[in-house]
């Protein structure tokens, strides 16, 4: 196959995975070869072992750092750093796309950044949304998950909840919900989460 007529094929998919590879004619061997070689040459993106993605500027729907963060490790949604700093709750902006997932902690490189995958049990994984844009799907925490998220997974021993705001320097509290954060707060069933969502409700400015 030509890389001409592979690119004339894949075009429409933001990602290259087995499902797409799989539906192209000729032989599976050669294809796999061909495939090492464009990576090798730079025309094909490997996002991980079998995920693949064109050049954006051969794709008729390049892949965002987003949506890939989404595809490459399912089921995931963007939370914690990605998510406060998406949401302007940080000043910082990220160099790695982080995410909570039901799978065991992983952690991917390739040239659309630096991936990472939080586990957390299925009864937290919950507080996200499903965005649909450019042809491609990202989902993302709502900001209170998204603040409560980084909370649970922190492991540092912090005497007073309230440490928090200086730990993350939290900004633009106001676009916090307190109803929401609570109730988000509730279904973590977890002690921790709790007494630092009340702190916070306490402590921050933010909508009812």
């Amino acid at each position: 196959m030509r890389y001409e007529d592979f690119v004339n094929y894949a075009k429409p998919f933001p990602i290259i995975d087995s499902t797409v590879i799989n539906a192209i004619p000729g032989n599976s061997r050669t294809l796999s070869n061909l495939l090492m070689l464009w990576v090798k040459k730079e025309k094909l993106m490997r996002l991980r072992r079998g995920l693949y993605a064109l050049p954006p500027q051969m794709s008729a729907q390049p892949l965002s750092g987003e949506a890939a963060a989404s595809l490459l490790y399912f089921p995931s949604y963007l939370s914690l750093e990605s998510a406060l700093s998406h949401y302007e709750l940080i000043p910082e902006r990220v160099a790695e796309w982080t995410s909570i997932t039901t799978r065991k902690t992983m952690r991917f490189v390739n040239s659309l950044g630096r991936f990472s995958y939080c586990h957390v049990t299925p009864k937290r994984f919950f507080g996200f949304d499903r965005l649909e844009g450019q042809g491609s799907i990202t989902y993302l925490a709502r900001p209170e998950k998204a603040l409560l998220d980084w909370i649970y997974l922190d492991d540092r021993k912090v005497a007073d909840p309230g440490d928090y705001i200086d730990i993350l320097r939290l900004q633009n509290t106001e676009s916090l919900s307190r109803k929401k954060l609570m109730e988000t707060a509730g279904r973590f069933e977890s002690k921790k989460i709790a007494v630092a969502a009340a702190a916070l409700s306490r402590a921050l400015k933010m909508t009812s």
